[in-house]
C-alpha cells in the first residue's frame, strides 16, 4: 500500500497538551473548495499538522466561519468525506480511511508506540510558501531545498547561515567572517569582495527583503521554522532581479494556543581559542482568542582563534551577536495580520584571516581590524481570501549599518602614502518594499499576479588615516527605485502534465554620485524577464520538470575607480534546468536532482583595484553546467542523507582590461561539493535520544580572475558528531564540530590591502565542543 501525504502544514509546538489543543477556540474561516485546500487553510490558521494515509478523496468542502477549536474544525471539514480523525500529538492529527482503522487489542510497548509516532510524523510533507503559494515541496516544479528546523533531523544549537550552506546542494558562501560573507547559488558568483553591486542572492526574512548590495547579515536561526533555498532566478514569483536565487528564513508565528516559554543555554570551548557562550529565550502569549504575540531574544559570544604577533595579542577575532524579534498576530474575521519587528547586531573585534607564512592561525598587523553589521527591520503582512483567490499585502522596512577597518600599511606606496595607514569605511542602506499579491490555485487554471515597489537608499564613506592626519576620504550615495509587476499562469494540459508561463516587467530609476570626482550616473529603463516550466507527474510519488528563467541586475557607478571605467553596465542571466523528485519504500526514501546550465552576459564582478579599494567591472561572459543530487532515508530508527554538487563554470569571453587570464573558472565556486548526515535513534534510552554525525566536502577553487590576486585553495572536509537526549523535562545536546581539527583554507580573503603581498588564508573554526540545554518554563 502506498502512503501519500497530500495535506500538511508543519508548525512546531514547544509546549502544549492534547486537551488544550482541543479546547482553545478561535475564529476559523474556511473557503469553499477542495479538501486539500481546506486542510491547508486550517493548518495555516491554527498551527496544527495534518497527515493522511492513502489517496486524499476528491471531496468538496462547504465554506464556513465559526468560533471552534482545531479538532472540531477539522472534523467539520472532513464531515462529508470517508475519513476518521485521530490525534497523535499535541498539535498533530492523522486522517485515515474509515475502513482502514485497526485498533490493537492489547497495549503496545512504549518503544513500539514511539516508533509508530515517528512513522506518523515522517509521512507528512512540508508545506512551504517559497512559490508564494502554500504547497508541499514535492509538487513544485522548481529546485528548492528546505532546511527544516522542526524535524528531528535538523541540527541542534544556535545555527546560522554557515550551517545551511553546509547541508544544501548548490549553495556556497565566502568565509570572511559573520556579517561579511556573500552567498552564491549554483555558481552565480561574482567574486568574494563586497563591492557596490547588487547581491546575486536575495535574502528574505519571511516576506521582507533583507539585503540589496550589502553582505549577508547572518541572522541567527533562533525560533525559526525553516529556511528555503530557491535556486535560479525567481522574478516571476518574488519580483526580484537576484540572478542566483532566493535564501528565505521563515520565522515561527505567534500561536493562539497556550502561553508558554522556552529557554536555551550553551557553553563550549574552541581549540586554539577560548570559551563560547550562547543563550536564547522564547515567550508565546495569546492575548485574546484572535490576538497573540511572540517575543524572542538571543545572545552569543564566539571566541576567536587567530593570534596577532604584530600587536602581541591572542584570539583576536572574538564575535558577539545580540538580537531580538517581536511578532504580533491578529485574526479578525476573514483577515490575518502579522507584524514583525526585529534587530540583530554582530560585532567582530578583528578579522579572521591568517598569514600562511607565519602559521595556520597567526598574522601580524599594525592595527586591529574590527567590523560590525547592524540590522533592523519591520514588516506587516495582511492576508485575506477572496472567493477562490487569496490576497496578500506586505510592507517592510530594513536598515543596514556596516562598519569595517583594515590595516592598509602594505598598500601605502600604491596610495601615494608612507608609514602606517588605517582604512575605515561606513556603509548604510535603507530598503523599503511594498507588495500586493493575488493567488488562485483552485482549479486546472492557476495563476499568481503581483505588483511591487522597492526603494534602496545606499551610502558609503571611507577614509585613510595616517599617523598624524587623514590621508584621503571619499563618499558615495545611491538612490534606487524599482516598480515591477510579475506573475505566472499555469494550465493542466492533462491530469499529469502542467504548463506554466511567467514574467517580471519592471522599471528602474536610479541615481548615483561620488563626492571627490563629482561623478554622477542616472539610469531609467524598462525590462522584461520571462520564465516558463513544463512539469510531469507520472505518479503521486514522481515529479519531473523542465524550467527556464531569466534575470537582470542593474548597472551603476564605480565609486572607487581612479581610472576608466567609472561605471558598470547591467548584466543578465538565462538559466535552464531539468529536475526530478522521487519517493519510494513507504515514502521513507526520497531522491531528487537536477541538471542545469546558465549563460551570464556582461558579468558584474567585484574586483580589487590597483589602489587596494574594491570596485565593480564588467568582466565578460560565462556559462556554467552543473548537476545536483540528493538522497534521504528517513526511517523509524535511522536518518541518512547525502548530497553532491558538480559544476563546470568558466569565463568564455573576457574584456580586454583583464589581460591574460590563467584560470577562467568562476571564482570562489568549487567544482565538487558534497555533504552527508547520519542519525541513529536510540529509543531504549528515551524516545528523543539520537546519536549521529555529519560531514561536508569542498573541492578546490580560486579567488579571482585577476592573476595578481588569484589564490588556489585545496580540497578539504569537515566532520561533526552530536548526541541528544531528554532527561525529565530538559533536552540536552553535546556536539563536537570539526572533530578532525581540519586546518583548511576556505575560499575567501581577509584584508584587501595586503592580499597581494602576503599569503592570506581563512582557516575554518578549529575543533569546538558545545553543551546545550533546553527547557520549558
Amino acid at each position: 500500500m502506498r502512503f501519500i501525504s497530500t495535506a500538511l502544514l508543519s508548525v512546531s509546538i514547544l509546549a502544549a497538551t492534547p486537551a488544550a489543543a482541543q479546547q482553545k477556540q478561535t475564529r476559523i474561516t474556511i473557503q469553499s473548495g477542495t479538501l486539500k485546500r481546506a486542510l491547508s487553510d486550517l493548518a495555516r490558521q491554527t498551527g496544527i499538522s495534518v497527515g493522511y494515509v492513502g489517496t486524499l478523496p476528491e471531496t468538496r468542502v462547504k465554506g464556513f466561519s465559526a468560533q471552534l477549536d482545531a479538532r472540531a474544525a477539522l472534523e467539520k471539514i472532513v464531515a462529508n468525506a470517508p475519513i476518521l480523525v485521530r490525534q497523535v500529538g499535541p498539535r498533530t492529527f492523522r486522517l485515515e480511511p474509515r475502513m482502514a482503522i485497526k485498533r490493537p487489542s492489547v497495549p503496545m510497548p512504549i518503544q513500539e508506540r514511539a516508533a509508530r509516532a515517528d512513522q506518523e510524523f515522517d509521512v507528512q510533507d512540508i508545506i512551504v510558501t517559497a512559490s508564494k503559494r502554500e504547497a508541499d515541496v514535492f509538487s513544485l516544479p522548481i529546485s528548492l531545498t528546505t532546511f527544516d528546523l522542526d524535524t528531528p533531523s535538523s541540527r541542534t544549537g544556535l545555527t546560522g547561515t554557515a550551517d545551511v550552506v553546509r547541508g544544501t546542494t548548490g549553495l556556497t558562501s565566502t568565509n570572511m567572517g559573520p556579517g561579511l560573507n556573500r552567498l552564491f547559488i549554483r555558481g552565480v558568483a561574482d567574486g568574494p569582495f563586497n563591492g557596490p553591486s547588487q547581491a546575486t542572492v536575495g535574502i528574505f526574512l519571511n516576506d521582507a527583503r533583507v539585503n540589496f548590495d550589502t553582505p549577508d547579515p547572518d541572522l541567527k536561526l533562533v525560533d525559526v521554522q525553516r529556511v528555503e533555498v530557491i535556486k535560479g532566478p525567481q522574478g516571476a514569483l518574488y519580483g526580484t532581479g537576484a540572478l542566483g536565487g532566493v535564501y528565505r528564513i521563515v520565522a515561527r508565528k505567534a500561536e493562539f494556543g497556550d502561553a508558554y516559554s522556552l529557554g536555551v543555554a550553551e557553553l563550549g570551548t574552541t581549540q586554539n581559542g577560548g570559551v563560547n557562550m550562547a543563550a536564547s529565550a522564547v515567550a508565546n502569549a495569546p492575548l485574546t482568542n484572535n490576538l497573540a504575540t511572540r517575543v524572542i531574544g538571543y545572545a552569543e559570544r564566539a571566541s576567536g582563534w587567530i593570534d596577532d604577533l604584530g600587536r602581541a595579542q591572542n584570539n583576536v577575532n572574538d564575535v558577539s551577536t545580540y538580537g531580538a524579534r517581536a511578532h504580533f498576530r491578529w485574526r479578525p474575521e476573514d483577515f490575518e495580520i502579522n507584524a514583525l519587528l526585529n534587530f540583530q547586531t554582530t560585532t567582530a573585534k578583528d578579522s579572521q584571516y591568517a598569514d600562511g607564512n607565519l602559521g595556520t592561525y597567526v598574522r601580524a598587523t599594525n592595527f586591529a581590524e574590527p567590523h560590525e553589521n547592524d540590522y533592523y527591520g519591520g514588516q506587516i503582512n495582511i492576508a485575506r481570501p477572496l472567493g477562490s483567490m487569496k490576497a496578500v499585502f506586505t510592507s517592510s522596512f530594513t536598515h543596514h549599518h556596516l562598519t569595517a577597518k583594515f590595516d592598509a600599511t602594505k598598500a601605502a606606496p600604491q596610495l601615494l602614502q608612507t608609514g602606517s595607514l588605517l582604512y575605515h569605511e561606513v556603509r548604510g542602506q535603507d530598503i523599503t518594499a511594498n507588495e500586493l499579491r493575488l493567488v488562485d490555485d483552485s482549479g486546472n487554471l492557476q495563476w499568481l499576479f503581483g505588483a511591487k515597489y522597492l526603494s534602496a537608499q545606499s551610502d558609503l564613506t571611507w577614509g585613510l588615516n595616517g599617523p598624524e592626519q587623514s590621508a584621503s576620504s571619499d563618499a558615495y550615495d545611491k538612490s534606487y527605485q524599482e516598480y515591477a509587476v510579475f506573475g505566472d499562469l499555469s494550465f493542466a494540459l492533462t491530469k499529469t502534465i502542467r504548463l506554466m508561463a511567467g514574467a517580471r516587467l519592471f522599471h528602474v530609476a536610479s541615481r548615483e554620485s561620488e563626492s571627490v570626482t563629482d561623478d554622477q550616473v542616472q539610469t531609467r529603463y524598462w525590462k522584461i524577464n520571462p520564465s516558463a516550466s513544463l512539469s510531469w507527474r507520472p505518479s503521486a510519488n514522481s515529479h519531473i520538470w523542465f524550467s527556464y528563467s531569466t534575470a537582470t541586475r542593474p548597472g551603476g557607478l564605480n565609486p572607487s575607480a581612479s581610472e576608466e571605467p567609472f561605471s558598470f553596465r547591467s548584466d543578465s542571466l538565462a538559466s535552464m534546468e531539468i529536475g526530478f523528485r522521487r519517493r519510494g519504500v513507504f515514502r521513507k526514501l526520497e531522491v531528487e536532482g537536477a541538471v542545469y546550465r546558465f549563460n551570464w552576459k556582461d558579468i558584474q564582478s567585484d574586483v580589487l583595484l590597483s589602489s587596494g579599494l574594491v570596485g565593480t567591472l564588467n568582466v565578460g561572459r560565462a556559462h556554467n553546467t552543473g548537476m545536483e543530487f540528493l538522497a534521504r532515508w528517513n526511517g523509524q530508527t535511522i536518518f541518512l542523507e547525502g548530497g553532491v554538487t558538480i559544476q563546470f563554470g568558466d569565463l568564455y569571453s573576457s574584456n580586454t582590461f583583464l589581460g591574460s587570464i590563467e584560470d577562467a573558472r568562476l571564482p570562489t565556486i568549487p567544482k565538487y561539493r558534497g555533504h552527508g548526515k547520519l542519525a541513529v535513534y536510540l529509543p531504549l534510552i528515551s524516545p528523543e535520544t539520537r546519536l549521529g554525525t555529519s560531514f561536508d566536502y569542498t573541492g578546490s577553487t580560486h579567488l579571482s580572475f585577476d592573476p595578481r590576486l588569484d589564490r588556489q585553495t585545496r580540497p578539504y572536509s569537515n566532520v561533526d558528531v552530536f548526541f541528544e537526549t531528554k532527561i525529565k523535562e530538559m533536552k540536552w545536546a553535546l556536539t563536537c564540530s570539526n572533530v578532525l581539527n581540519t586546518k583548511a583554507d576556505s575560499f575567501a580573503y581577509g584584508n584587501p590591502f595586503s592580499v597581494q603581498s602576503i599569503r592570506q588564508s581563512n582557516p575554518i573554526r578549529p575543533r569546538t565542543v558545545t553543551l546545550r540545554a533546553e527547557w520549558a518554563f
